[in-house]
């Protein structure tokens, strides 16, 4: 059976890159740090990376189950959005990285969910503040995509996202 409408899944190896980060102040911070990382790793790559830490803020959001007829998920946000602020904890910060000329499979850049250690708490993260933490990250060359195979996505009308929407959605703005 089918749960979430979207994944994205990865290992990370035994050769994914470890660096220590000290203190980071926000989001934007963060992604500076990696997108120096990938810069210096070839930017047409796609990254995933591990960060281990201790968070004094991490500002996140998540949705309630959905039921159908299924809503577009800009739509789900207006009504099924809940919004959390966790404060001093342990946690993982998830991170994916894609390139821009794969826009139309997913959204590029950097998309981040944190998990708390004990994991209790978590979601999908629109601002943080770490203390410090350690990241892995690793270097990808190719993925694999695998499409519903029932009548309700053969029938789906589907149509990409606006850039609005897509700002919505990742930095919910």
């Amino acid at each position: 059976d089918e749960q979430t409408p979207f994944a994205s899944v990865a290992w990370l190896g035994e050769d994914a890159a470890e660096i220590h980060l000290g203190a980071v102040a926000s989001i934007e911070a963060l992604k500076k740090e990696l997108d120096a990382r990938v810069e210096l790793l070839g930017l047409n790559y796609m990254y995933v990376g591990r960060i281990d830490g201790h968070f004094r803020r991490v500002d996140a959001r998540t949705e309630l189950p959905q039921q159908e007829p299924y809503k577009p998920f800009a739509k789900v946000l207006e009504t099924d959005e809940r919004r959390f602020t966790f404060a001093d904890l342990e946690g993982t910060l998830v991170c994916f990285y894609f390139p821009s000329y794969l826009a139309g499979v997913n959204t590029p850049g950097w998309h981040l969910h944190f998990l708390s250690a004990d994991r209790t708490q978590g979601g999908h993260v629109f601002d943080l503040a770490m203390t410090e933490g350690t990241v892995r990250l690793g270097r990808y060359d190719r993925f694999t995509m695998d499409l519903p195979h029932n009548q309700a996505f053969r029938d789906a009308s589907l149509q990409q996202a606006s850039q609005d929407e897509i700002a919505q959605i990742e930095q919910g703005k």
